[in-house]
């Protein structure tokens, strides 16, 4: 019974069907592709890592992973992101990490206001010209923002002490 799938470094632009309703599927490992859009995920209701690191993809749509409810490790990082859709992640209540680091985002208002469960996230190496630490989840235990817009910066030293208050992990 296949669990892990991994075909990742394969210049793949899409994997189309070819990986639906494999329902004991637990992680995927697309990673350092040519993938250019989120692929469409249907029928993995086991699925809880998923790899998407160093391909192309540019925008991610809010239905992007409405179909992976046990989703808890979402890696993005070192796409050429500009936009994530609000509602992205509303779908994925289990969701626990969250790598966007290494893209070209420069807004993330709103994005994790559903994700009751999310404890790291790295946004680090972005373009963030603009940051609300209260849209930050309460629960999360760890955050790096490291290397983002000059901008950013000011906001940081509120979320600094937030984070220094709660005994929390905090990267600048």
């Amino acid at each position: 019974m296949l669990t892990d799938l991994n075909i990742n470094g394969n210049a793949l632009t899409d994997v189309g069907s070819s990986i639906q309703n494999l329902t004991l599927l637990k992680t995927i490992d697309l990673g350092e592709n040519q993938i250019e859009s989120t692929p469409e995920l249907i029928g993995l209701p086991n699925l809880y890592g998923l790899r998407l690191t160093g391909n192309r993809i540019v925008n991610v749509s809010k239905d992007a992973f409405k179909d992976l409810p046990a989703l808890k490790i979402l890696n993005l990082a070192r796409n050429q992101l500009k936009f994530i859709e609000e509602g992205a992640f509303d779908a994925n209540l289990n969701l626990q990490a969250l790598r966007l680091d290494a893209n070209y985002l420069t807004d993330i208002s709103n994005l994790f206001a559903q994700s009751p469960n999310l404890i790291w996230l790295n946004i680090s190496d972005n373009q963030l010209t603009w940051f609300d630490y209260a849209l930050i989840p309460k629960q999360l235990q760890w955050v790096d923002l490291h290397k983002n817009g000059k901008t950013f910066i000011s906001c940081l030293n509120i979320l600094k002490q937030r984070t220094t208050e709660m005994n929390e992990k905090f990267e600048c």
